[in-house]
Parts: structure tokens; C-alpha cells; sequence
């Protein structure tokens, strides 16, 4: 089964236009071609036999990114307003009052306290770390960088390492602290 060497050039020679013609991409999916002398489909036609590199499917977008989540952490702010939304169904069977239950709820819950949006990316800053102190310190090592980036001076970047050390220090003893809270309670 060996690839004929001048179907390539035809392709360049009938092409009309851009170098590659959707011929010619098509050209490289195909690894092995064989033409059958001696069967005819029709008249002027003979079967080609052919071995394809073919993709597999790409993965869903779903699968790549995660579906959207309801935000169940916004339920502490907003329990009062979700509660009083919720109208659960009259009992019939228990299967059907709990499916139309988690049905009404999830309803309610996606309207009032919204869902994530999928494909951003997980961002691992933990929201009970923040005070203020450590926030302060934070935005000042930020701030610091964008000057050094700027600039790129010795100084600027000792000043930067200097808060980056302090703000690693003050995320450190929060962290801590609550720790220990956390393990005495």
C-alpha cells in the first residue's frame, strides 16, 4: 500500500489561492491509499481503499471546566430571604414530595444565591484568613510588585521581597491563631 508521490503536487497545481487547499489538509489525514485495479463500483470508478488518522472527540466543555454550582456559601447571608422563597408541594407519595422538594429548592437557591460560572479558575485565597491587617499587607506587596515590574530596580525589588516577607508572616500568624482557636474550642 504505498502513498502515491505525486499526489501532492496535484494538489498544489489545481490549488487556486491559499498554499493549502482543503484537499490538502485532508491529505494528511490520509496515511496509506490503494486503489483496486480490477473491481469497479461504476462506471470510470474503482474503490479506493485507505487507512485515516482520525481525532478522538474533544471532551465537553463541562468536563474540562466543571458545571455550574450553586454558591451554598452566600446561604448564611441570605438564609432569611431563601427560606421564605421556598414553597415545598403538597405530600403525595416520598418519592415524588422529595423530588419536587430538591426540585423547588434548587430553583430557588440558583435565583436568589446565583451559580458559578464555569472555566474560571479555583482561587485559593480562604476568605476567613482576611482581616484587615492581613489585607493591608497583602494589597501593599501587590502594589509594591506592579512598581518593580515597572521599573526593575534593585531597590523597588528589596522593597517588594521586604513586604512579600511580611505579608507571608501576617497570613502565617493568622492562620495560626485561628488554628489554634479552631483545636482549643
Amino acid at each position: 500500500m504505498n502513498r502515491n508521490p505525486g499526489w501532492g503536487r496535484q494538489v498544489q497545481r489545481y490549488d487556486k489561492g491559499a498554499p493549502a487547499s482543503k484537499v490538502g489538509e485532508n491529505q494528511k489525514l490520509v496515511t496509506d491509499t490503494k486503489v483496486v485495479p480490477y473491481e469497479t463500483v461504476a462506471t470510470q470508478h474503482r474503490p479506493l481503499i485507505c487507512t485515516m488518522k482520525i481525532m478522538p472527540p474533544k471532551r465537553m466543555h463541562d468536563e474540562r471546566c466543571g458545571s455550574a454550582r450553586i454558591k451554598w456559601w452566600r446561604l448564611k447571608e441570605k438564609e432569611e430571604s431563601v427560606t421564605s422563597r421556598v414553597k415545598l408541594p403538597p405530600v403525595t407519595t416520598i418519592d415524588e414530595t422529595w423530588e419536587n422538594a430538591t426540585r423547588a429548592i434548587l430553583e430557588v437557591a440558583r435565583s436568589e444565591l446565583g451559580t458559578t460560572k464555569p472555566g474560571r479558575r479555583k482561587i485559593g485565597t480562604q476568605t476567613w484568613l482576611w482581616t484587615d491587617e492581613v489585607k493591608i499587607k497583602v494589597c501593599e506587596k501587590k502594589r509594591l510588585y506592579q512598581v518593580f515590574l515597572g521599573d526593575k530596580t534593585f531597590d523597588d525589588g528589596r522593597q517588594y521581597l521586604i513586604a512579600k516577607k511580611a505579608a507571608k508572616k501576617a497570613v502565617a500568624a493568622r492562620r495560626l491563631n485561628t488554628m489554634t482557636t479552631s483545636a482549643s474550642s
